[in-house]
């Protein structure tokens, strides 16, 4: 706010010369060179309070405003104390010039991102074009006036054309500066570049009416030099007062519209001024064409680096697709705890296996092991140490198999091994009491050994399906755990008719959940209920400590419920009581016929 009231003040006092000529040539050169002063010692603040990568741009910044400073303090010394108009070439062009080469290394010196390689050479290509097309519109506006300008000598011509070249250099560093420098440090590079765009403005101007012989202090281009050194002083405290900033951050996107406004819109500019210029007749010299042909060339050449860049990132986004892809894949067909093929890979390498088989008259052969006790290690350990001890089981299993083999986790404690019957050289069979004498030797998990065995069903040949494979060596399973596990069994079709007549045994006829005796308002006791032909307590009956059920009514004399569905009478023979019994008393009775499967 306070630069925009100084800027007003200025425009408004050499609009309207307050004070006659001398007092508005002495307040335009005081305020502008206190404008460039205040910027250098803004910049040495900012220098001090940064850290080194910082620290040296600004510096270098300070001093090139210093030198600018030097040259307006020697301007306002020829007008205001000695009196006469400063000559073509004096110790102000000293000042003014010297400040080029010290803002220049000042951007060079600007840290930003390491980048190398298409990085680098699209910052350098952008600031080509951008001083290409500084330049060109120089050409047109103000150098080619001054170049053909008469009564000049070679080394004023030379030093007034210096300026809007070393403006040129400078706005060219800043845009590849700006494209290496990650957003959230180009605030106060942005103010620094709209000062120097404003010198740039001013320096063209400043050549072009001197040249012209229309120049005179206090003219209104004197403005942009001081918005120019105010520019950079509110870049300068931008910078003191967000020091934390890191310019390490990541680069934004380099395909942002923003960036591609900076580098294009000049050259739009440029090219439409020299058309422009063709179209109205005007005299088509080669410095014109030479400057417009390299600037078309440069801009080709950006928009084939860019075609380049853009094949490169479609390839690495194509790569991190696919990437991806195989990474879901893996995930959805393996184990997430062991990193073994799971349900879904085995059934399809079993189908792969058979089919292999076909061609081949080869049998492979499936093996279903189960860890033997796994249950109590989970119980007493934890499920934490159990997920432990199956990835060491693995990791062991996987030891004791061929490359050709596949090991996968059917899930819980269950393990698939799949053999290749081209590749076996050895019996199943003992490939079987390999893996199980594997896992003999005791695990170290957390320091706790714990001991483990396994017992395996074995099926080879052809099935008609992954599925019926799998059910039979499954069905081996259960004939080795049931003769006493640690063992392997090999699939028997008789197997199949065992695990039928088990089945038969269990109870189909189960009651609804509000059937039972359970809901009497007190506690109920189970008390034997001796059959009448052999006296054994093999059926029972509750008995009501309570006076009342809360549905069936009151209880009997001695405390029981009144008979109901599979409940004895006094006298009643055992075989009509076997009709009524309920089936959790039928499976009590079968017990000792009918066994669950052993783990």
């Amino acid at each position: 706010m306070i630069a925009v009231l100084i800027v007003a003040v200025f425009v408004t006092w050499v609009s309207l010369a307050i004070g006659g000529s001398s007092v508005e040539h002495a307040a335009d050169d005081a305020m502008t060179a206190a404008a460039a002063l205040a910027a250098a010692v803004c910049c040495f603040w900012a220098a001090k309070r940064h850290r080194a990568e910082l620290r040296r741009f600004w510096v270098l910044m300070g001093c090139a405003m210093a030198a600018w400073s030097v040259g307006e303090i020697v301007w306002g010394f020829y007008e205001v104390v000695l009196g006469q108009t400063v000559p073509a070439l004096s110790l102000a062009d000293v000042g003014y010039l010297g400040a080029v080469p010290l803002a220049a290394a000042a951007l060079l010196f600007y840290p930003s991102e390491s980048a190398s390689g298409s990085p680098r050479v699209r910052a350098l290509l952008d600031g080509l074009i951008v001083a290409g097309s500084v330049l060109l519109v120089s050409w047109v506006l103000v150098l080619k006036s001054v170049v053909h300008a008469s009564g000049a000598s070679p080394l004023a011509t030379s030093v007034q054309l210096a300026y809007p070249l070393g403006d040129a250099v400078i706005v060219a560093l800043v845009v590849i500066a700006l494209a290496r420098t990650p957003t959230s440090a180009r605030r106060s590079l942005g103010w620094v570049l709209t000062g120097l765009a404003a010198m740039a403005v001013a320096d063209s101007g400043f050549v072009y009416l001197t040249a012209v012989g229309g120049y005179a202090t206090g003219d209104l281009i004197d403005t942009g030099w001081l918005v120019a050194y105010l520019a950079i002083a509110l870049g300068a405290l931008h910078a003191v007062l967000n020091r934390a900033c890191s310019v390490s951050a990541p680069v934004e996107s380099q395909g942002s519209l923003r960036r591609s406004m900076l580098v294009y819109a000049p050259s739009v500019a440029a090219l439409v001024l020299a058309a422009a210029t063709i179209v109205r007749g005007g005299v088509i010299d080669r410095v014109l064409w030479m400057t417009v042909l390299g600037t078309v060339v440069l801009v080709i050449a950006r928009q084939v680096l860019a075609v380049a860049e853009n094949a490169t990132l479609t390839a690495t986004v194509e790569a991190k697709v696919i990437a991806r892809t195989d990474e879901l894949r893996h995930q959805a067909l393996h184990d997430a705890l062991t990193g073994l093929p799971n349900r879904s890979l085995i059934m399809d390498r079993i189908e792969q296996l058979l089919a292999r088989g076909r061609r081949t008259d080869t049998r492979g052969a499936a093996l279903y092991l189960d860890l033997d006790g796994f249950k109590t290690v989970n119980d007493s350990l934890g499920h934490a140490q159990g997920d432990r001890l199956l990835q060491a089981v693995a990791i062991r299993l996987a030891s004791g198999l061929r490359d050709a083999d596949t090991l996968g986790r059917m899930g819980g404690d269950e393990f698939v091994i799949l053999l290749d019957g081209d590749e076996l050289v050895t019996t199943v069979e003992l490939i079987a009491q390999r893996l199980i004498e594997v896992l003999h030797q005791p695990f170290e998990i957390n320091g706790v050994p714990l001991a483990i065995t396994a017992s395996i069903g074995i099926a080879t040949g052809d099935r008609a399906s992954a599925g019926d494979l799998l059910r039979d060596a499954d069905v081996a399973l259960y004939e080795a755990k049931a003769l006493g596990k640690n063992r392997y069994a090999c699939y028997q079709p008789e197997m199949q008719d065992a695990i039928h007549d088990r089945l038969a045994c269990l109870p189909t006829d189960l009651p609804p959940p509000d059937h039972g005796y359970g809901r009497c308002r007190s506690a109920l006791a189970l008390a034997p209920l001796h059959s009448w032909r052999d006296r054994s307590e093999s059926l029972h009956t509750a008995v009501g400590r309570q006076r009342r059920h809360h549905r069936r009514g009151p209880l009997g004399a001695h405390g029981s419920l009144p008979a109901g569905p599979g409940v004895a009478r006094p006298g009643q023979p055992a075989e009509c009581l076997g009709e009524r019994l309920g089936p959790s008393t039928r499976q009590r009775q079968h017990h000792r016929r009918c066994s669950a499967r052993p783990r």
